[in-house]
């Protein structure tokens, strides 16, 4: 049997009676109502992250439903009727999303923030540089980070510390003030909470219709207003545009 076969074997369980058939479909219908309210619902961009993942839970729901089902048909664990279905599923519901949502925010984090990786930057011009902009503006002072690698690229977390990291192979093809403009960048992304956006839109994947949402239409409102906070700080496009276009080449 090969994948596709599977599947809809395993489709085929919710249509074997009519309760599992209810489930799967008001499940699906509310999730995709959801992903409504998402679209055109006219919320900000923290409800609507919220709103992705209870998205998700519903679209998974029933199929962890039918494995409970099954699994307590065949005695495979001992069920207890309602309660299991009220707090076992739930559970397992849930347990999957905070999985998902804590490696990317404290685990991915820490694996970056590692010695080994990379190395602390904050006493250097540059790390200065960005320490003194973030004081000036009344903002958390975010770490500065070199991470060894060939690749130009540049990414901040904002969770537990804010903190910047910049590829070596960064810092080697760009000049001063471009750096500088790409480390403003990064600056505001701490600051905006951007980097738990992006973990949502990438569960947000997880759902077959996920371009409907239009989360990632917010996210590229995210990158721009990133630029121009950079824009606005060093009173020119230039370094900016210069940056992207070199990295670009590469």
């Amino acid at each position: 049997m090969n994948g596709t076969e599977a599947f809809l074997h395993y489709l085929s369980l919710f249509t074997q009676d009519q309760f599992t058939l209810m489930v799967l479909v008001s499940s699906i219908a509310l999730a995709i109502f959801i992903l409504g309210l998402v679209k055109f619902g006219g919320f900000d961009l923290k409800q609507k992250m919220m709103l992705i993942y209870t998205h998700i839970v519903l679209l998974i729901f029933p199929f962890v439903f039918i494995l409970f089902d099954k699994a307590c048909q065949q005695q495979i664990f001992a069920c207890q009727g309602l309660k299991t279905y009220a707090f076992g599923i739930p559970t397992i519901l849930i347990s999957m999303l905070l999985l998902a949502i804590i490696s990317g925010y404290l685990i991915v984090p820490l694996f970056y923030r590692n010695k080994n990786k990379s190395l602390i930057m904050d006493n250097t011009l540059l790390g200065k540089f960005i320490r003194e902009k973030a004081k000036q503006l009344g903002w958390k002072q975010p770490s500065v980070y070199a991470f060894d690698a060939a690749k130009p690229f540049a990414f901040a977390f904002s969770q537990l510390k804010p903190s910047i990291f910049i590829s070596v192979g960064m810092m080697e093809l760009l000049t001063k003030k471009e750096i500088e403009a790409v480390m403003l960048h990064e600056l505001w992304h701490t600051r905006s909470q951007s980097t738990l956006y992006k973990i949502s839109a990438f569960a947000s994947r997880l759902s077959p219709f996920a371009a409907f949402s239009g989360l990632e239409n917010n996210l590229s409102k995210e990158e721009i207003d990133a630029d121009e906070f950079a824009i606005r700080m060093q009173r020119t496009d230039k370094y900016l545009l210069s940056a992207k276009e070199k990295i670009g080449f590469f």
